[in-house]
């Protein structure tokens, strides 16, 4: 992927996104339900980004965005 970034000479934005009060759900419900909310909320960011874009679950709760040939800084900032 980060061949794209270098070919195109357009920056790579690279978000990093922390689900705020997971853990609750994990505390209140299980972490069988919190397994489950996961993929659909993965599929929810899916439907929000581009297609040449990335997102990967980095952990946990945690999940990194990569934002190729974004064309202004603005553009990240609105995420």
């Amino acid at each position: 992927m980060t061949g794209k970034a270098k070919i195109s000479g357009l920056p790579l934005g690279v978000v990093f996104m922390d689900l705020d009060q997971f853990k609750v759900i994990n505390d209140e419900f299980g972490h069988h339900t919190g397994d489950a909310v996961l993929p659909k909320l993965t599929k929810r960011f899916h439907g929000a980004i581009r297609e040449q874009d990335r997102l990967c679950r980095w952990g946990g709760d945690d999940f990194v965005l990569l934002l190729f040939g974004i064309r202004k800084e603005k553009c990240a900032d609105l995420i």
